[in-house]
């Protein structure tokens, strides 16, 4: 089962513009704009597609388009998912939303708006590399497993560490978008990450354009990794990997316990 037949990341912001001009001057395009009842933008590098909302759906997360939503809905309630329906005034359509552990929220809609968004046939490549996962925090990954793979998810990665502040990472993936569960005290929240092997170069680029950068090169095991976090005006991160090990590099103690774990 599949949550829709298009998938929009969610981020809410005050200043619509400021946003979009970030989000453009890395490669995103803008591919519609909606000013009437909501107010938000879409950008897309031809794969990933940001929607940029000034307070219509109220919080950081997901949004599916999904026209047979009452279906759906039916298969994700037998399985114990719950969820709050809303009615879209005058419209024949409906929004449920869902708040998986980590606090992030899941939106299916079959509103006709998101039908029409003329979403891009081509690839715009972008400044900081491809798009990786959606990065989000969770007090209990096996919780969070269980919650995703009830969505239709399947789990493509899990280690654990013994040692609680660098947790346990998973990734679950649909045909849509990869989301990596992180049980850690190094960071919290959502973060949008992206890989690519010429990150240093990359990153180079990224400043002299006038983009600020957190931290940029993490020691691991005697050698050196590209990485940095670069943060849009609506104060959401975005981590910036060598593909290369980037499994390591989300939690990078030299002395822990690996093991891998078939979930």
């Amino acid at each position: 089962m599949n949550l829709g037949k298009q998938v929009f990341i969610l981020l809410p912001v005050q200043d619509l513009t400021r946003n979009i001009q970030f989000f453009e001057q890395l490669g995103y395009v803008r591919v519609a704009d909606c000013q009437a009842t909501q107010s938000f933008s879409v950008l897309s590098d031809g794969k990933t597609h940001l929607l940029l909302d000034e307070g219509y759906f109220g919080g950081k997360g997901i949004l599916y388009f999904q026209p047979k939503i009452n279906e759906t809905l039916a298969i994700l309630k037998s399985r114990g998912c719950t969820f709050s329906i809303k009615n879209h005034p005058n419209q024949e359509s409906l929004q449920a939303t869902f708040a998986e552990p980590s606090g992030t929220k899941i939106i299916l809609s079959n509103h006709s708006i998101f039908q029409k968004i003329p979403l891009l046939s081509f690839p715009s490549p972008l400044k900081i590399g491809k798009f990786s996962e959606l990065t989000l925090t969770t007090p209990n990954i096996d919780t969070s497993l269980l919650y995703w793979k009830k969505l239709g998810f399947d789990c493509v990665f899990y280690r654990s560490w013994e040692d609680e502040t660098f947790g346990s990472r998973a990734i679950v993936s649909d045909r849509h978008i990869s989301v990596g569960l992180h049980q850690t005290e190094q960071f919290e929240g959502l973060k949008l990450t992206y890989l690519d092997s010429e990150m240093p170069q990359r990153i180079v680029e990224v400043k002299k354009s006038g983009i600020p950068t957190r931290f940029e090169m993490i020691p691991l095991k005697k050698k050196v990794y590209a990485a940095a976090s670069i943060e849009a005006p609506n104060g959401t991160e975005l981590y910036l990997f060598k593909r290369r090990n980037y499994l390591d590099l989300m939690h990078f103690p030299d002395t822990h316990q690996q093991k891998r774990i078939s979930a």
